[in-house]
């Protein structure tokens, strides 16, 4: 007859399913860290901004709605705001996040990527693309009532 014990260490946490209309502090964070920070280890055109020209501003301000899913329930309004960019992201017409852009612009004058609080998105011409929900190793849910992994949210 012998003893066995075994012992365990937790090393991760399993974060819940948040619902669309919780917007958490840390994400808040993580926006502003963004903002702040150069990209000085790549050779590329590199911009990181929170003030934008008239001609970006204007390319990128609008209303883009996210037409697959649910019947176009969700929609991300772009405003400037002087020469930054303001976001309230809307669930039909309940306002359930909203603060201010980060702009990154890469050498394609088109195209930027930006960040609302903890949502990533990259702006091309008329269309927003959302990464909706991460993986096993990065478990994150921005639009939980929309199956698809990418959303596309048009102008």
């Amino acid at each position: 007859m012998g003893l066995c014990l075994f012992s365990c260490k937790e090393t991760e946490k399993m974060r819940p399913k948040m619902e669309a209309s919780i917007i958490t502090n840390e994400k808040k964070e993580f926006s502003k860290q963004i903002s702040e920070k150069e990209d000085v280890n790549r050779k590329e055109n590199v911009i990181i901004t929170d003030s934008l020209m008239w001609k970006e501003l204007k390319t990128i301000e609008g209303k883009y709605t996210a037409t697959t899913c649910d019947k176009s329930r969700f929609s991300i309004e772009l405003e400037g705001k002087g020469k930054r960019i303001g976001y309230k992201i809307f669930d039909k017409h309940k306002i359930f996040a909203s603060g201010r852009v980060n702009v990154i612009q890469k050498g394609n004058k088109d195209e930027f990527q930006i960040t609302m609080g903890a949502i990533g998105a990259m702006v091309k011409k008329d269309t927003l693309v959302v990464q909706n929900y991460g993986n096993s190793m990065n478990a994150f849910d921005h639009f939980g009532e929309c199956p698809d992994k990418y959303l596309q949210f048009i102008k």
